[in-house]
This record gives C-alpha cells, sequence and structure tokens, in this order.
C-alpha cells in the first residue's frame, strides 16, 4: 500500500460518492504464482497502518482466508450476495484494462461490476472494451508501484515520499522486501 493507492482510493470515495472503501488483500494473485509474495498477515499488517484513521475505508479478509489463487469474481459474487441492492464499483488501474479477458469468469464479473479506471501515466488508454463497463476516474496521474517501492528498498534508495510513515517504519523494522 503506497501513497498513489490512497490517493486514487480517495479520488475514487469523492468522484463517485461511495459510502464505503473495502480493500481486499489477494491470498495469491492467480497471475504472480511463480513470483515470491510478502506472507498475508505482514501485508494485512502493512495496509492496517496505511489506513489508520480513515473511517471510510475497510479492509476485508476474505482472500486472504480463502485457499489458493484469489480470483476476483468469486469476492464480487460475496459482495453481490452480502448487499443485493449496492451499485458496485472494482477500482482498477488503466494498464490492467487490457488483460481483463484473461480473468477467471471475467462475463460474469463484467455482469457484476462497473469498473472504476485510474488511469496509469504512460500506459495507452484502452477507452472501451466490451463487455464491461467502464468510468474513468478524473486524471490524477499517481507515477507510484509497488515494483518501484521494492526496487528502492533493495538498493537503499528513499521511500518515505511514497508510503504513510507507519508503514515505512514497519517495513524498516520486519526487513522487508531486501
Amino acid at each position: 500500500m503506497h501513497n498513489g493507492h490512497l490517493l486514487i482510493a480517495f479520488n475514487a470515495f469523492e468522484f463517485l460518492e461511495l459510502d464505503r472503501i473495502f480493500f481486499i488483500p489477494a491470498r495469491i494473485s492467480p497471475f504472480k504464482l511463480t513470483a515470491p509474495i510478502t506472507p498475508p498477515e505482514k501485508r494485512v499488517c502493512l495496509l492496517r497502518l496505511a489506513l489508520t484513521g480513515l473511517s471510510m475505508c475497510e479492509i476485508d479478509l476474505q482472500e486472504i482466508k480463502r485457499e489458493g489463487p484469489s480470483y476476483t469474481v468469486d469476492t464480487v459474487k460475496s459482495y453481490r450476495d452480502r448487499y443485493p441492492d449496492a451499485e458496485l464499483f472494482y477500482l482498477i488501474g488503466s494498464d490492467h484494462l487490457s488483460q481483463l479477458n484473461k480473468w477467471k469468469n471475467s462475463y460474469e464479473l463484467a455482469r457484476l461490476v462497473t469498473f472504476a479506471v485510474a488511469i496509469r501515466p504512460g500506459v495507452p488508454l484502452i477507452k472501451e472494451i466490451e463487455p464491461y463497463r467502464l468510468i474513468f476516474m478524473p486524471n490524477i496521474e499517481i507515477g507510484i508501484s509497488a515494483s518501484e517501492i521494492r526496487n528502492r528498498i533493495k538498493t537503499g534508495l528513499p521511500i518515505r515520499h511514497l508510503i504513510p510513515w507507519m508503514v515505512e517504519e514497519r517495513i524498516k523494522a520486519e526487513n522487508l522486501y531486501i
């Protein structure tokens, strides 16, 4: 969780006039099955630190609790069951739009949610992709990525300007990403 994620979430909260924002850490991304990952309990701890004092934000651990890879369609179906009358939005970076058709049960997912798209700098923008409903967030270009932060940590470069200070302190204390 970095400041770019938080700014995009705040932007979505205001622009879409949301009641709540749910942060849902994945147990294992189906697109990163062989990549090394930080243990889920450590990522959840960092997320809690980043969201401290933000009453409109809630952490949902359903994907962490599920065995195996985390599939968005399963999570969205659980929200549809819990909130049958709600309009559901799924916040996504524009860099992931071209991959939507590769997501598990993507056509079912398209029926269940509207994708709120955060524009990523330097990524060619796909304006429309059937059958998905897309809403483009006001242009708040944030050039921060988790990969960049991990690389800066590994090479000893500062990250204070990229993530909440409590998250940075925990990363240092637990020697994460080095």
